[in-house]
């Protein structure tokens, strides 16, 4: 055999197990969210109606918001209902995440940008810079989504500007 022939087998074997081994990495990912999402649904059906229920809600919520948008919205939905019958302002604020981001996901962009700019009014109420950084980051996203770039860079900008305050500069 000659020597170039040696080497292209061995850079294709080299190539299939390192795709060998990334198939392996992400079937046992995928197995370990399922057995998540798993356990996540069981307590739920058993938990009761406090703001334990509702981080149960939001992660869930996460869990299906960029791979089942319906089935994360099946979830935040009555999440955020129940935090908002807690008076759960730190519940309502985050499982907002989930159901905008599973909107827009969605392509219901308008909806979406209803519900992050609920966010940002929740963030601001709590006074937490970095909350109203997240906030205006994510109503920036909504707009990226939606290909209105020119949005999306102001409220970026606002997010960066209200975060580097955060950090005491002037």
């Amino acid at each position: 055999m000659s020597l170039d022939f040696l080497f292209i087998l061995k850079k294709f074997v080299r190539k299939l197990s390192i795709t060998i081994l990334l198939l392996l990495f992400i079937h046992f990912a995928v197995a370990q969210n399922y057995k998540r999402i798993d356990s996540l649904k069981r307590a739920l059906a058993i938990a009761k109606e406090d703001t334990n229920k509702v981080l149960l809600y939001e992660e869930l919520g996460f869990a299906y918001q960029w791979s089942l948008p319906d089935s994360s919205l099946l979830y935040s939905v009555p999440g955020l209902a129940l935090s908002t019958k807690l008076n759960f302002s730190r519940g309502q604020l985050e499982i907002l995440l989930p159901i905008s981001e599973a909107l827009s996901m969605k392509g219901n962009y308008s909806k979406a940008l209803g519900f992050r700019f609920k966010a940002m009014e929740l963030a601001r109420k709590t006074n937490n810079l970095q909350n109203i950084a997240n906030a205006l980051a994510l109503i920036g996203a909504v707009y990226y989504y939606s290909k209105d770039y020119e949005k999306a860079l102001i409220y970026y900008y606002k997010a960066v500007e209200t975060y580097t305050v955060d950090l005491g500069s002037p």
